[in-house]
């Protein structure tokens, strides 16, 4: 989908999860966070542009997202390249 729109720039992003939403409460319940909790909030990836993501979806693998998210940008730079 992301292809069939004429977009000149895009950002693919890991949400994260912080103590006190209700993500993160969502998150805890359904044991979604792959870290401990007590180190959660002093990871060093923890940053908007983090490697991976802080807690996995339902039926998709960390991998499959990172993947995904590295497809998306090596699209945009070979569009930006086209465009030189």
């Amino acid at each position: 989908m992301i292809t069939e729109l004429p977009l000149d720039d895009f950002g693919i992003f890991f949400a994260t999860p912080y103590k006190g939403t209700k993500l993160f409460d969502y998150c805890v319940q359904h044991k979604l966070i792959s870290s401990k909790i007590e180190t959660y909030m002093t990871m060093d990836d923890l940053q908007l542009g983090a490697v991976a993501p802080h807690f996995k979806p339902y039926k998709l693998a960390k991998n499959d997202l990172v993947s995904f998210q590295k497809k998306c940008y090596t699209y945009l730079e070979r569009k930006r390249n086209e465009r030189k």
